[in-house]
């Protein structure tokens, strides 16, 4: 029995079976959101005795193991720092692992900030109350999540972002010109980019160098804000739909291809693409994530896979 000893609440993730025949251990995943640091949320996995391994032994007694990650689940910013600083940290999290009044354990979960380094860790421990005291008994494991190049973006940074679009914009260009013929106003959108254009395109393997450049110059570059890394990977995203809109539009049967309804799919397809860039660089200039659905899910796992 497990009696929740701490004020931040939890949320419970899932869980799984682990050893035992008939009667098996579990294994509890929980979140935890740090009160004092905005954009980090704690996972802890906690060790559940089966009912047969209960009543063989200390049936009022869990074990303290645990592991503890961490991710960044936003944009990181520590609420107030001298609350966060000191050698000794702060508690995240804590919870009894059992009834016995003489020898209690207590999971707990304890904050550390590296400020030379930049990074916040989160520590999972373990303390048992006997009667010398509160006794240190395991240090379950450790994670951390690095909080440099993560605070409000610069103006600059937000500049660059929204450039970062410029590519996506530039490979659905082609699929506009219905657009542009019915609404002439629209061909505002296609000089934005217009003198890039002919560079982007100016040889066979230019377009292939860019998105590697942008890759790995860039997204892969854990020195650069957060906030460009996760626009250039999401303008990556974007770019790879806007070509597959245009591959699909070459393989199309010649009696589609010269009638009406590809000239409905060349506006649908601008217009989807076309709005969800115009989106993100309106969300880039203000500062702020622009969310995708599917595809921001898809940058965020890339972007923070290089932490």
């Amino acid at each position: 029995m497990c009696v929740l000893e701490a004020a931040h609440a939890s949320d419970k993730v899932g869980e799984f079976t682990g050893n035992g025949f008939i009667f098996k251990d579990t294994v509890e995943v929980v979140a935890v959101e740090d009160p004092e640091v905005e954009g980090v949320t704690v996972y802890i996995s906690d060790f559940k005795r089966s009912l047969v391994d209960k009543l063989s032994k200390n049936f009022f007694s869990e074990p303290s193991q645990a592991s503890v990650t961490c991710a960044a689940t936003g944009p990181i910013r520590i609420k107030d720092l001298k609350r966060v600083r000191g050698s000794s940290g702060g508690e995240v999290f804590s919870e009894s692992k059992g009834l016995n009044l003489f020898q209690n354990k207590t999971l707990r979960v304890r904050r550390l900030l590296d400020e030379a380094h930049k990074t916040l860790t989160y520590i999972a421990y373990s303390t048992r109350l006997s009667n010398s005291g509160v006794t240190p008994v395991r240090a379950a494991d450790a994670a951390a999540v690095p909080t440099g190049n993560r605070g409000p973006p610069s103006l600059l940074v937000r500049l660059a972002s929204a450039f970062l679009y410029i590519v996506p914009w530039i490979d659905i260009l082609t699929l506009g010109r219905e657009i542009y013929h019915f609404f002439p106003t629209s061909l505002l959108l296609y000089l934005v980019p217009g003198p890039l254009a002919p560079l982007y395109y100016s040889g066979q393997f230019v377009p292939l160098i860019v998105f590697f450049l942008l890759f790995l110059a860039i997204v892969k570059n854990n020195k650069l804000h957060h906030f460009v890394r996760f626009n250039c990977m999401q303008g990556v995203m974007l770019d790879i739909v806007s070509m597959l809109f245009t591959l699909l539009r070459a393989y199309v049967p010649a009696e589609v291809r010269w009638s009406f309804i590809l000239d409905i799919y060349d506006m649908f397809s601008w217009n989807i693409c076309m709005c969800t860039i115009l989106y993100c660089v309106f969300f880039s200039l203000a500062g702020k994530y622009a969310d995708v659905p599917y595809i921001s899910e898809s940058v965020y796992l890339q972007v923070d896979a290089s932490l």
